[in-house]
């Protein structure tokens, strides 16, 4: 078991952490407020054909950048609309965050510390509520960490990471406004100083 688990770590991992991120999913009803006007605003993306304006309630609806609600109205065009579809984009993003954590701490401390920074991550009570809801945050966090960490490997190993760090950058900016730039900005600024 051992030999499979260290011959196949991105696939043990994938495993592990969408059957923690799944399961139940179509049990949780979408109630809060913000989990509300994520799908709903998703739902009538799908419903217009309309995938550039979002809309809600009829009324066009700017509250966040476009990405989050792409997402949502993928998973909602492909598997109908359910709370299951709802949360799938969340538990995905949580997922690739898993993975990318596991990939970014082998390839910088070795693969002990990369099986202890996944293992941990993945089973914090925060990553598994975030996986599970309908908001922002995984993507986010997707995105700026990748943001932050293909800038130190641009920094300390190759520069073409730095391309990278850049779409990894803009993605978060479409996922949540100009703190998707600022916030890894500020971190590779503080590090160069």
């Amino acid at each position: 078991m051992s030999k499979f688990i260290r011959s196949n770590p991105y696939a043990v991992l994938l495993i592990l952490s969408l059957v923690l991120y799944l399961a139940g999913n179509n049990l949780l009803s979408v109630t809060d407020t913000a989990e509300a006007n994520y799908a709903e605003t998703a739902r009538e993306m799908v419903l217009s054909g309309d995938w550039i304006s979002p809309q809600i309630y009829g009324r066009f609806w700017y509250d966040k950048p476009i990405f989050y609600y792409w997402e949502l109205a993928a998973s909602f065009a492909v598997f109908g609309f359910n709370e299951a579809a709802a949360r799938l984009p969340a538990a995905i993003m949580g997922t690739a965050s898993l993975l990318f954590t596991y990939w970014f701490s082998r390839k910088v401390y070795g693969e002990k510390i990369g099986w202890l920074s996944a293992l941990i991550f993945g089973v914090s009570v925060e990553t598994w509520i975030l996986s599970k809801s309908v908001i922002t945050d995984t993507t986010l966090y997707l995105f700026m960490s990748a943001a932050v960490a293909f800038f130190y490997l641009g920094y300390a190993e190759n520069r073409k990471y730095y391309y990278l760090c850049y779409v990894a950058a803009a993605f978060a900016t479409l996922t949540k406004g100009p703190i998707g730039i600022l916030l890894p900005g500020l971190g590779c600024v503080l590090f160069l100083l």
